[in-house]
């Protein structure tokens, strides 16, 4: 092939030109087609390239993406803390509401005095959420959903575990409460114990509300004593 190139060059050297015909075998000759062949020259970009690029742009993305998906759960989960903080405060305060009522009823003239102490459940006001000596009591408290303008306190027994699920109001303002519509994610569990059964005169509370946070039951749990002001 090389002397045949060389000819070709001599013959044009000697005679000055070349014949088109001769021009196209002679490129065809120097320059042969390579199938599959790449050019050092071009400016793609290889397999490499591209997987570097697409590694650095998944790095760069990635933990923004984190960090504002732990951002929306950690929220989410402060929020609940600070709702479950709130309803077992509730549920020292509705006892307390009710400790008063009591007593006012007793200081008041013309009414049935009640007792200091009376936590009358509503589907049997002969029982009582008080912790008696006979058993360990755990009572639900709150509003009645189904009948918001009246303002008395709900007790009740509660026979299971959890106790049952508080609800939401569906008016404003947005209440919890029970024989509602819309079920929330909190349970709240009351116990109503004497620290002195003989006497009779102090009561030690608690309010222990538990939810579900992604497949983990969560609690807060706030306490405090009533006492009887006298009127025991």
């Amino acid at each position: 092939m090389n002397n045949l190139i060389h000819k070709l060059f001599h013959k044009r050297n000697s005679r000055g030109s070349v014949s088109a015909s001769q021009r196209r075998y002679w490129f065809t000759l120097s320059s042969p087609a390579k199938v599959g062949s790449v050019n050092p020259n071009s400016t793609g970009f290889t397999l490499i390239e591209l997987l570097v690029a697409s590694t650095i742009l998944v790095s760069a993305l990635g933990a923004p993406l984190y960090l504002g998906v732990k951002g929306i759960i950690l929220a989410t989960e402060a929020g609940d803390k600070i709702t479950a903080t709130y309803l077992a405060e509730e549920g020292i305060e509705l006892v307390r509401n009710q400790r008063d009522t009591n007593i006012l009823n007793i200081i008041a003239p013309g009414t049935p005095d009640p007792k200091w102490d009376d936590f009358k459940t509503k589907t049997n006001p002969g029982v009582l959420c008080n912790f008696d000596g006979n058993g360990n009591k755990n009572c639900v408290v709150g509003r009645n959903l189904s009948d918001l303008n009246n303002q008395e306190i709900y007790f009740d027994l509660c026979t299971s575990s959890p106790c049952p699920t508080l609800f939401q109001s569906t008016t404003e303002p947005r209440i919890y409460g029970y024989n509602g519509v819309v079920p929330s994610s909190f349970t709240r569990t009351i116990k109503i114990i004497y620290v002195d059964v003989s006497k009779k005169n102090e009561i030690y509370v608690t309010s222990k509300v538990e939810w579900t946070s992604r497949g983990t039951t969560k609690n807060v749990t706030v306490e405090d004593h009533l006492f009887s002001y006298g009127y025991d």
